[in-house]
């Protein structure tokens, strides 16, 4: 599946020094949902790099845009943009979302009506896996979408409770969908992801590979492709704690498991290094402490009704932003 607006955002995407910020406002200075629109001819409005584009140059990222979805078609890789129905509505309340997303597999997973990230260390005690596997197959079967990055650790053993319980899951990857992988670890579990009509999604071009930096910049996506993030297990410090500060800014519900003198560990949890992360995060950042069958319910409901927030602010936004725009002027 190629979206309608794929070759327009992705020959914008190729003009140098645009980048999906200035192509957000771009798109979203008019009603721009059109079929003149979708037949790739723009206007020349007062946007710095677009204002001043050529008619040459322009047919050149067209070109691009073209080979990129010829290779997309090739490898089974669909792209949708920020223009079309199948863009992820909660992606869509950001101002800085990314304007393409690379999908393999179950593409209609994007804009489920309930999602929630499950994130946590690469190295979970085993009291944290046992939960994990259970929150997540619990999440699956409540009817969330499980959504994490498909690293070692808690991502893992997320993606694992959710096809356990039969659930869908997405794995966010950093690098682009025709490369192997990564972690070479979860490569068969990415192929179970795929059999069970789960989905793998980057924001990365066809042929990109793996960079540290990206790893650290998929986690963005993580929570704002969700509904709300569950945190299983975190130190104070580490890439968690990063993907905790993204979902605060992107004011997406953040819980995270609180062992506090609870289960079968008693007042030992206190002195366990990987849950002061999570201690920090419930007296600091208001994350919602969760641990019983009812406190997690009481999250999902949290997360449902951010959903319906969510979605009601974006078809006002819509409402109030369309205007009558029939003709678009080509250069």
């Amino acid at each position: 599946m190629i979206g309608k607006g794929v070759r327009l955002v992705l020959a914008l995407k190729a003009i140098p020094r645009v980048g999906d910020k200035r192509i957000i406002d771009y798109l979203n200075e008019s009603n721009r949902k059109n079929s003149t629109f979708y037949n790739n001819v723009i206007e020349t409005k007062k946007v710095p790099g677009i204002n001043k584009l050529l008619p040459e140059d322009w047919n050149r990222f067209l070109e691009q845009a073209d080979n990129e979805i010829e290779k997309a078609n090739d490898f089974g890789i669909n792209i949708i943009s920020y223009l079309d129905d199948e863009y992820p509505l909660n992606l869509r309340a950001l101002s800085n979302a990314p304007t393409i997303l690379y999908v393999k597999g179950n593409y209609k997973l994007l804009n489920t009506d309930k999602s929630v990230a499950i994130i946590g260390t690469r190295e979970p005690t085993e009291y944290g896996k046992k939960i994990d596997l259970l929150f997540s197959k619990t999440l699956s079967l409540d009817g969330f979408t499980i959504i994490s990055g498909l690293a070692i650790g808690c991502d893992t053993y997320a993606h694992q409770g959710t096809l356990t319980g039969s659930g869908k899951t997405i794995a966010i990857l950093a690098h682009g969908l025709d490369q192997p992988v990564y972690p070479k670890q979860n490569r068969n579990l990415a192929n179970r992801i795929l059999e069970q009509d789960g989905a793998l999604l980057s924001t990365y071009p066809i042929g990109t590979k793996l960079k540290p930096q990206y790893l650290a910049a998929r986690d963005e996506w993580q929570s704002g492709m969700s509904d709300g993030v569950l945190v299983i297990e975190t130190g104070i410090k580490g890439g968690t704690r990063i993907a905790m500060g993204h979902s605060v800014k992107q004011k997406r519900p953040l819980a995270v498991i609180d062992y506090r003198e609870r289960g079968n560990l008693g007042s030992e949890a206190l002195k366990i290094q990987k849950f002061q992360g999570n201690f920090d995060a419930i007296m600091h950042e208001n994350a919602i402490p969760v641990f019983s069958k009812e406190e997690l319910e009481s999250f999902e409901k949290t997360m449902i009704k951010e959903h319906l927030n969510r979605l009601d602010s974006i078809q006002m936004h819509k409402v109030s932003g369309t205007q009558d725009s029939n003709q678009l002027d080509l250069f």
